[in-house]
């Protein structure tokens, strides 16, 4: 079962997302570079460092916004730049 679940401009994640997931989520990056995305983390875990490469990839060049639980995890330190995080998972 994959750990991202994709709908239109919204990619859901759940539990640990591991780097198998890393394909299928580069090939719904490109095909959505016109659009803003939405990423939902809320239910996420934690997730490998080439899952956090292409989020970081994708947001440095396009519009995006991310969704964060209530706990700060360490990828959501590295997607908005290990600044105030507490300030972007609010």
């Amino acid at each position: 079962m994959s750990a991202i679940t994709y709908n239109e401009n919204k990619a859901l994640f759940e539990g640990n997302v591991f780097e198998d997931e890393v394909l299928a989520l580069r090939a719904f990056l490109q095909s959505k570079t016109k659009e803003q995305l939405s990423f939902d983390l809320t239910s996420c875990q934690d997730m490998h460092t080439a899952i956090v490469q292409q989020l970081l990839a994708f947001k440095t060049a396009y519009d995006c916004e991310f969704i964060y639980g209530d706990k700060t995890k360490t990828y959501a330190m590295a997607l908005e730049g290990f600044c105030e995080v507490s300030e972007a998972v609010a």
